[in-house]
């Protein structure tokens, strides 16, 4: 039932259910008309312009973001595999995009390190495999052209020494390229002081030079038995060529892992060179001049290469006499 109130009308209805519903309406005054087309008129004004403000500012931002984007996609499009010296520019706005520019910047530093790598590695495999080839072929074409003064089996079995020669290095480089692909190979759960044992059991011990072993533990690792043993004989040969009298192998587990050490009582390893001995083709001076064969200078290469695939180390650790190496690999 509508009633008059003060400045506008009233009413009141009710429900078989007994709620009642109030409503109520009244006539606004001048001034809360002049509020309301106030509003209106900010509204239609401001609304519009503040849209138009915020559009420019996001409109300039995203041009300047893509400015810089443009800058770098340039850059990255001139660089070949011959100029990976070259760096993408990094922007001092502090954002995303300097990010992007500074991760760019490192991926091409590793590029760069790699490419480098390898070529290195294929001259230094080209320098190694031409010598015994140069050896192999005076040796022959010296034989045909005097058959009647040369014994032809000292020559042939020279030839059979280079052919072996090749033969080993083609087969290290052939585990180096699989172990830089990370190419996965059988994984079974081994112990390191079994093959020890069997590595000291099938093998000729170096004129003069004494093997001893030392197992203090019996940890058990995860990898491949072939490789590991390729490790432990790669370390083998190392000390005893550079052992005057004695190498020992030592066998103990520590903080999770196996450790393995292989110790000559040689000359040992200079401080500056405890890194680059794990470089391929890589002999100090000392081995180049020995009169024997002093390898190929990849042995240590393949063992350091070997560990990292199985989650371990091989470093150069510190010793009183002789030189130390330590092979650490986590436990299964």
């Amino acid at each position: 039932m509508p009633f008059p109130i003060d400045g506008g009308i009233q009413s009141v209805t009710g429900t078989k259910g007994g709620k009642y519903f109030v409503q109520a309406q009244t006539a606004l005054d001048p001034i809360g008309l002049e509020t309301v087309a106030n509003a209106e008129q900010i509204l239609w004004g401001g609304v519009p312009a503040a849209a138009l403000f915020i559009g420019a500012v996001a409109w300039f931002a995203v041009r300047r973001s893509l400015r810089a984007v443009g800058a770098l996609r340039a850059e990255v499009d001139g660089i070949r595999a011959r100029d990976l010296g070259r760096r993408v520019p990094v922007p001092d706005s502090g954002d995303e995009i300097t990010e992007l520019a500074v991760t760019m910047n490192a991926m091409l530093a590793r590029l760069d390190r790699s490419v480098q790598r390898q070529s290195q590695f294929t001259a230094d495999a080209s320098h190694e495999l031409r010598t015994p080839l140069a050896s192999m072929r005076t040796q022959l074409e010296v034989q045909l052209a005097h058959p009647d003064r040369l014994d032809w089996r000292h020559s042939f079995e020279n030839a059979v020494l280079d052919v072996s020669r090749m033969e080993t290095l083609t087969g290290d480089l052939l585990l180096l390229s699989k172990l830089d692909t990370d190419q996965p190979a059988g994984s079974t759960r081994i112990a390191p002081a079994d093959l020890v044992t069997e590595h000291l059991a099938t093998r000729l011990p170096r004129d003069g030079v004494e093997l001893r072993t030392e197992i203090r533990a019996d940890p058990v690792v995860q990898g491949h038995a072939g490789r590991l043993e390729r490790v432990l004989r790669n370390l083998v040969d190392n000390a005893e060529r550079h052992a005057a009298s004695r190498v020992t192998i030592m066998l103990t587990e520590a903080g999770g892992h196996s450790v393995l050490t292989v110790r000559d009582d040689g000359p040992g390893i200079p401080a500056e060179h405890r890194e680059r001995v794990f470089d391929r083709f890589v002999r100090l001076d000392d081995d180049r001049a020995r009169e024997d064969d002093g390898g190929s200078g990849l042995g240590l290469a393949i063992a350091a290469e070997i560990a990292r695939t199985h989650g371990g180390t091989l470093r150069v650790a510190e010793s009183t006499s002789g030189a130390c190496l330590e092979l650490r690999l986590p436990l299964a």
